[in-house]
């Protein structure tokens, strides 16, 4: 069935519905002339039966008579005279079921007649709603040859609509979103394959032209520069692979009951030594509350902002943690944000400055995961910012 076309189809459902809706009428019709004969049939029936009784009743006063002609009553009348009553009853009884055989015959007719006759519309039906399913259905062929033209190189070319109230306006104007999602998600794989490419080569071409720069007669406080430049180079690039993969891979929700107070100290404990070597302030204010979630999830998202918050930070900035029943908030006094990066900030390897990145370090990939956890977790994050003002994240759990 599902190798038959939509316009067959529709005209085969045209021609069912006619069927029936034939099949109901002539019914209807041929109830109310059968109540009529039913009736009539009913009244045949009851003549007959009273036919039948007084031909009992002729049979058996013909006996009675035939017992008074033994007595020497007086004979029947004469052979010449007018039929004997039995034969009139008997006459008048056949002709009773004969008319009734006749109703039944009628009946049973017009019933074959109003199958035959609904057969007969339903297939007019079919055949007249074939070509005027090609006429309905013709909008919608012309839809999928526009959309079957629709290739890679042409993601940007949506359909045109005529009429966005229609059904195939209405189609064309989910499609023509579906365009621009996909259109928006190519782009941005194609942006993160550079990023990628070109994250990778810089600290390459590092590594590639150092080594170059030395000779026999060079010290070894040059080798040592350049040993030094190697290694800084191979853990920007390890970083940047563990963070890709870290993306990439699926992400496993184990829920357990945590401390959102732990969670933040471990972090802090973790981000130590670059806190005290840049002489932050924490400043903390965390309600002791414990929260149903994925204990390593949570971690790296607090991680994640807390590291950012750390690295851009000023010397001798602060940072401020917040936590309230279903809100963390965590604002430092960095360098800010310039406006129209904000909404770029999540998006894979996008650097707000890629300089400033590469000196403080970091591969571009750590609010992206911030962003795909949370949505994972089911978590809003929100982010405000102001340049040379600092930065303030915001997430609803």
């Amino acid at each position: 069935m599902s190798k038959i076309s939509t316009r067959f189809k529709f005209a085969l459902t045209i021609g069912l519905a006619i069927f029936i809706f034939s099949i109901i009428m002539m019914l209807a019709y041929t109830n109310i002339i059968s109540s009529t004969m039913r009736d009539s049939i009913d009244k045949l029936e009851a003549n007959i039966s009273y036919v039948e009784s007084k031909s009992s009743e002729v049979i058996k006063n013909d006996v009675d008579n035939s017992f008074k002609e033994e007595a020497g009553n007086q004979m029947a009348p004469s052979l010449n005279s007018a039929p004997a009553p039995k034969e009139t009853v008997d006459r008048s009884a056949e002709s009773y079921r004969v008319a009734l055989t006749l109703f039944n015959d009628t009946y049973r007719r017009v019933i074959y007649e109003c199958i035959i006759w609904s057969f007969v519309f339903g297939f007019i039906g079919f055949i007249l709603a074939y070509p005027l399913s090609g006429l309905l259905l013709r909008p919608f062929r012309k839809l999928a040859n526009d959309i079957s033209n629709i290739n890679e190189g042409n993601l940007n070319e949506l359909l045109y609509i005529e009429n966005p109230k229609d059904e195939t306006g209405k189609i064309k104007l989910a499609f023509n979103k579906l365009l621009v999602r996909v259109s928006t998600v190519l782009e941005r794989q194609s942006s993160f394959a550079s990023n990628v490419a070109h994250e990778l080569k810089t600290p390459l071409s590092v590594m590639k032209i150092y080594p170059e720069t030395l000779d026999e007669d060079s010290t070894i406080d040059e080798y040592k520069e350049v040993v030094a430049i190697e290694k800084k180079n191979v853990d920007r690039m390890i970083e940047l692979v563990d963070d890709l993969l870290e993306y990439s891979r699926d992400i496993d929700i184990k829920a357990t009951i945590i401390s959102v107070k732990e969670v933040i100290d471990k972090d802090l404990e973790a981000l130590k030594p670059l806190i005290e070597q840049k002489k932050i302030k924490i400043h903390k204010d965390i309600s002791d509350l414990e929260i149903v979630t994925s204990r390593e999830l949570f971690e790296r998202l607090t991680y994640n902002i807390l590291s950012n918050a750390t690295r851009y930070n000023k010397d001798g900035g602060d940072i401020y943690i917040t936590y309230r029943p279903h809100e963390l908030s965590i604002r430092d006094t960095g360098i800010g944000i310039p406006e129209d990066s904000l909404e770029h900030l999540f998006e894979p390897l996008y650097c707000v400055d890629k300089s400033r990145s590469r000196e403080l370090g970091g591969s571009g990939l750590g609010l992206a995961i911030v962003k795909k956890i949370a949505d994972t977790l089911g978590y809003k994050i929100e982010v405000s910012s102001k340049v040379d003002k600092g930065t303030e994240f915001t997430i609803k759990i």
